[in-house]
């Protein structure tokens, strides 16, 4: 009798940690599931935006190789501002990924399916963060170019007209694009070789953003199935 009294002891207290982990790994998912859903959201800008910034690209290359080009340049040094404000950052929501990878709390998931997947998405997603230092890079060189090309004066008009000033605050992922100059100010440099150079660092940052958008359709859609998959699995909904 005290043998199974004791049994019974161990085995309600083993039923009672297997709970409590099953109800913790839940919590970990449901905030997980939280997680993708603000990466989805966040996917669908991104794409948008890079899809903007491609076409701001291509209108500006189009803009500058026209035989019209003088009578342009107010579109122009519009599109050539709007390439860098356009811009995005990329952000990866993975706070509870991160706090159970650290915390060892990988193993409560049940399945190595699940495991797997999970952690299938978080390594593939983590390359669009090094995407980002080359995408600055390829900015900083049309920075550069651009400022040749573009008188820079201009361009802080165009803010000022816009009724910017260092007293404003700029909402979260709100962009502000100055309307285009009134006249057609001149360019700072029309030269042949000048404008070859923007436009090569243009080509180049839009074939990134090309490649890059790209990746992040399919990391939206692996999110996407990602969220199905853990919502079935721990009936979440």
């Amino acid at each position: 009798m005290l043998f199974l009294a004791v049994f019974c002891g161990f085995f309600a207290e083993y039923q009672l940690e297997h709970k409590i982990e099953k109800d913790r790994e839940k919590k970990y998912i449901a905030s997980m599931v939280d997680d993708l859903k603000r990466d989805t959201a966040n996917f669908t800008f991104l794409i948008a935006r890079g899809r903007e910034t491609m076409f701001t690209i291509d209108t500006l290359i189009s803009l500058l190789g026209s035989a019209e080009r003088e009578s342009k340049t107010s579109a122009m040094y519009y599109y050539a501002r709007k390439v860098t404000i356009t811009g995005f950052p990329f952000e990866i929501f993975e706070r509870t990924y991160s706090q159970m990878k650290s915390s060892g709390n990988l193993r409560l998931l049940h399945t190595q399916a699940i495991a797997d997947s999970i952690t299938s998405y978080y390594y593939d997603v983590n390359f669009l963060i090094s995407q980002q230092d080359v995408i600055n890079k390829l900015q900083m060189e049309y920075i550069k170019n651009v400022s040749v090309v573009f008188d820079p004066s201009v361009f802080h008009q165009m803010y000022k007209d816009a009724g910017l000033s260092v007293n404003y605050t700029l909402k979260t992922k709100d962009f502000i694009i100055p309307d285009a100059p009134k006249d057609n100010p001149p360019l700072a440099d029309d030269n042949k070789n000048a404008i070859h150079t923007l436009v090569g660092s243009m080509h180049y940052l839009y074939g990134r953003l090309v490649r890059v958008n790209g990746i992040v359709i399919v990391e939206s859609e692996k999110a996407l199935r990602l969220i199905q998959l853990l919502e079935k699995e721990y009936h979440l909904k």
